[in-house]
């Protein structure tokens, strides 16, 4: 007997990046997609890892700009190419004012 499962909510969200309406929109979010995943599975993160990633998140629309000029959370975050889960602890801290932090040391 041959079983196969699937996550049907990745099967919608990963067609996000298809909405594009060609490459030269979809190619910088991929591209940021790539790199987040990849920075951001580092053991440690140095301030220089943070700020890559909260760019990243910028291009993906998770965070976005106040009329501030501040980085903040994303009030739709449906609109956005893609969805940022805190499973375990704080990973982004958003103040009351000012931008939003990167916590978390690294990794784990």
């Amino acid at each position: 007997m041959r079983l196969a499962t699937f996550n049907v909510e990745n099967l919608f969200a990963r067609a996000k990046a298809l909405r594009a309406t060609s490459l030269g929109e979809a190619n910088p979010v991929l591209a940021a997609f790539e790199r987040f995943n990849t920075v951001s599975a580092r053991v440690t993160y140095e301030p220089a890892d943070q700020a890559a990633m909260l760019k990243d998140l910028e291009t993906l629309e998770i965070l976005r700009r106040s009329a501030a000029g501040n980085l903040r959370m994303n009030t739709q975050p449906f609109s956005a190419w893609a969805l940022l889960r805190e499973n375990r602890g704080d990973f982004i801290k958003q103040p009351r004012s000012g931008s939003v932090e990167i916590v978390a040391k690294g990794r784990k």
